[in-house]
């Protein structure tokens, strides 16, 4: 299911095969988002994510939800302090 949902994400951003000769752009922007979490990860914190719960249990969305803020807080305040580009 996540895996479905991420697809139909990354199919519904701009399309980034006028920019490249290669179809598959998805390791290209795996890795861009990698090094952007990367460079962020001084500002990283899980205290706010709480525990994963098994498989389709209800604490599986806040824990992903929560996650994604706290990926979003730590990529924020780097660009924030001016150091958000390599």
């Amino acid at each position: 299911m996540v895996l479905t949902e991420t697809s139909n994400s990354f199919s519904s951003l701009p399309t980034l095969a006028n920019k490249t000769a290669c179809k598959d752009t998805a390791a290209d922007l795996i890795h861009v988002l990698v090094t952007i979490a990367h460079g962020a990860r001084q500002e990283f914190s899980l205290s706010k994510v709480p525990p994963r719960g098994r498989w389709g249990s209800p604490t599986v969305k806040v824990f992903n939800d929560s996650l994604m803020a706290a990926f979003k807080a730590a990529i924020a305040l780097r660009h924030h302090k001016g150091e958000g580009s390599n």
